[in-house]
């Protein structure tokens, strides 16, 4: 189970090579708060005030728990690629299938249009059987993946309540 954090935030780390964002917050807030702020920041509203951190030391330890995470996307972008490849193969293969059998009132199927519509069907379930333990490990990857951000979020709020006390956390606009 994910426990909720207590802040909404936007870190933008890397020469905005990271953008990560919390709870309540749109691409559209993320991406204009970077474009706000530029260069390296976190932004975050906690009991209802807002703050954006610089500090590059301080950045550098907010990031650090999110790397166990990172150590996914090699793999979970090999998946995403696979499984995409085998979607457009699966809707070409429905197209062809619904032009063959959407016919309301037309002619019969040929013999060799039902030979067709065989193999396309039987090419069908092919691509549904490799596509469902890509779609499990995919889940998988995505679940191992938000247990590891949402424990490093639950670090994050320590540094962040110590970076209010130190001012290290300035009030933001």
């Amino acid at each position: 189970m994910l426990l909720a954090i207590a802040f909404t935030y936007i870190l933008v780390y890397n020469g905005s090579q990271t953008i990560r964002s919390g709870p309540d917050v749109s691409l559209d807030v993320a991406l204009a708060k970077r474009d706000q702020y530029r260069g390296d920041f976190l932004w975050f509203k906690k009991d209802g005030r807002a703050y954006l951190i610089r500090d590059a030391a301080t950045l550098a330890r907010i990031e650090a728990p999110f790397e166990q995470s990172r150590a996914f996307k090699p793999e979970a972008k090999r998946m995403k690629w696979e499984l995409r490849s085998l979607e457009r193969r699966e809707s070409q293969l429905d197209r062809e299938i619904d032009r063959l059998t959407d016919r309301d009132e037309g002619p019969r199927l040929t013999a060799a249009e039902e030979d067709h519509l065989r193999d396309l069907r039987r090419e069908m379930e092919s691509v549904h059987s490799r596509m469902r333990p890509l779609e499990r490990q995919e889940e998988e990857i995505d679940r191992q993946r938000d247990k590891l951000e949402a424990e490093a979020e639950r670090q994050m709020e320590p540094i962040l309540d110590e970076a209010i006390r130190s001012g290290v956390a300035s009030p933001a606009r």
